[in-house]
C-alpha cells in the first residue's frame, strides 16, 4: 500500500531451549525503514532509514502503530522460577545494566511484565 512504513529486517541466530531442544523463537535484526512508494509487481520502496545494509534476502513488514504499555514496577515472581539465559542480544559472554537478554522461560512458567529473576 502506497505511503505505508515499512521495517527491514535480517532473520538471524534461532533462539533454542537448551534442555528441550526446542526452537523457541528467531533473533531478527532490524536493518531499516522504508515506504512503498509505487504500488505493483515489483512495487517501489524509499528507503527513509538505514541502520545496516540492506541485502538480498532481508524481509520487510508493515510497521504496527501498537498501543504498548511501557510501565511496569520490578517485582520477584510469586514461585520459584527454573530458567536459564538462552542469548545475550549485541554481546558474547557477558551482560550488563539495561542490556538486552533471553531466557528459556515465559509466560507460560509464571513470568509476568515487571518479573525481576536473579541466580
Amino acid at each position: 500500500m502506497v505511503d505505508t512504513q515499512y521495517g527491514i529486517y535480517r532473520p538471524s541466530t534461532a533462539l533454542t531451549d537448551p534442555i528441550t531442544e526446542q526452537i523457541l523463537g528467531y533473533e531478527t535484526i532490524h536493518v531499516g525503514e522504508g515506504k512503498i512508494i509505487k504500488a505493483g509487481d515489483p512495487a517501489s520502496l524509499y528507503l527513509t532509514n538505514a541502520k545496516r545494509e540492506i541485502l538480498r534476502g532481508d524481509r520487510i513488514l508493515e510497521v504496527e502503530n501498537l498501543d504498548v504499555d511501557t510501565d511496569f514496577y520490578p517485582s520477584p515472581p510469586n514461585q520459584d522460577i527454573d530458567g536459564r539465559l538462552i542469548y545475550l542480544y549485541d554481546a558474547i559472554t557477558q551482560a550488563g545494566a539495561y542490556q538486552i537478554v533471553v531466557a528459556n522461560v515465559g509466560k507460560d512458567h509464571g513470568i509476568e511484565k515487571g518479573h525481576v529473576l536473579d541466580n
